[in-house]
């Protein structure tokens, strides 16, 4: 498989992604979580920066698109790990809910939003749904990881497509 065809099938699992997000939102009626939302937007941004991938052919723009999905997805590894311990570290003991994200986000400081988030539980680390003993968030942290290795692979292929006089517009 080519690159742009890799790329393709990442965008449309991350748009597969957010439609599951959004079912499980307003038809199930699963309210997400702060982080849960994080995870959604990283979601979101990976499907741009693939389409992006798909589009361009010039060395330069591969290169910093496959570092920007590298780096996006690694951010998500980061906020989907944190979710995960957050679940299996206060399994069956009650946590107090933050306020809503939009809440946090339009009242507090950026910075205090943050540490909000990941210090503290918030709701979190309930566990409302599980498939194949995975909850969302360790699915989620196995498709970012995946996203990221894809990430390198299309950096190294495209340095490896360059170096052999290999690469087509």
């Amino acid at each position: 498989m080519t690159r742009q065809q890799v790329n393709g099938v990442c965008a449309v699992i991350c748009c597969a992604l957010i439609a599951v997000s959004l079912y499980w939102q307003y038809i199930v009626e699963l309210a997400p979580c702060p982080l849960c939302f994080i995870q959604r937007w990283i979601v979101v941004i990976l499907a741009l920066w693939f389409g992006l991938g798909i589009a361009f052919a010039d060395r330069v723009v591969v290169v910093v698109n496959q570092c920007l999905i590298s780096l996006t997805a690694l951010l998500g590894v980061v906020v989907a790990g944190h979710h995960s311990w957050l679940q299996i570290s206060t399994s069956g003991q009650p946590t107090a809910c933050l306020p809503n994200l939009d809440y946090m986000l339009k009242f507090l400081p950026l910075s205090e939003t943050f540490r909000l988030l990941f210090s503290h539980a918030g709701g979190c680390g309930q566990v409302d749904w599980d498939f194949l003993f995975l909850t969302m968030p360790m699915w989620l942290f196995i498709f970012f990881l995946g996203f990221f290795l894809v990430g390198l692979w299309g950096l190294r292929r495209t340095s490896t497509d360059y170096r052999f006089g290999l690469f087509i517009k």
